[in-house]
């Protein structure tokens, strides 16, 4: 049960950097989308028995069962052809909400950050992240508006969403005693479904 409602909690932090998820429904025009989407994150100061506020930060260095997917993006498009067709990013996400595990992720204190994404050609993209937990153990929903940079247009919003699930990338950890002695601080991430950007 400590593993499930982990799931909830890191899948939330390490979810960040990445563009949408899905089909782009109503909310605007499909601009492009990405098959794959993968990546890593370091938690500082990681989860466990006690609750703090913690940071993620992609790509993590430390893991080591199987250790750090790297942080890409493949298999991307532009409707109507074009655009790049992968890229690499960077990230930072931080809860000020105290988590620990097992916790469900508080409406009223979603994680937030920002990301930097550098594609095969052209401009690097910039984006802000907000993280909402969904209805499904394992999984969250990351929306993030890009800021500057490839895919940003004045006078418009790009935005994207996508669910990830995570799997936790070290040998052992600790979510039941004082002191946070073992925290789950290393986990990797994949999206579930395409990540599709859209534009309003």
């Amino acid at each position: 049960m400590v593993r499930r409602y982990s799931v909830l909690l890191i899948a939330a932090l390490v979810a960040a950097p990445f563009i949408g998820s899905g089909s782009a429904g109503a909310a605007g025009t499909v601009i492009g989308k990405c098959t794959s989407v993968k990546g890593s994150t370091h938690l500082v100061p990681g989860l466990g028995h006690d609750h703090k506020s913690q940071t993620g930060t992609s790509p993590d260095t430390g893991g080591n069962n199987p250790g750090p997917t790297p942080d890409t993006f493949s298999g991307c498009s532009m409707t109507g052809g074009g655009g790049p067709s992968s890229a690499t990013f960077t990230s930072s996400i931080t809860s000020t909400m105290p988590l620990g595990c097992p916790h469900i992720l508080d409406p009223s204190g979603p994680p937030d950050g920002t990301t930097h994404i550098v594609w095969n050609s052209g401009p690097a993209t910039n984006g802000s992240v907000k993280v909402k937990q969904t209805a499904n153990v394992g999984q969250v929903k990351v929306i993030t508006k890009f800021t500057s940079g490839q895919f940003f247009l004045a006078g418009h919003t790009t935005k994207a969403k996508v669910v990830f699930m995570f799997s936790i990338d070290q040998t052992s950890f600790d979510c039941t005693t004082a002191g946070n002695p073992n925290p789950i601080a290393h986990v990797n991430i994949v999206n579930q479904g395409d990540a599709v950007t859209t534009r309003v």
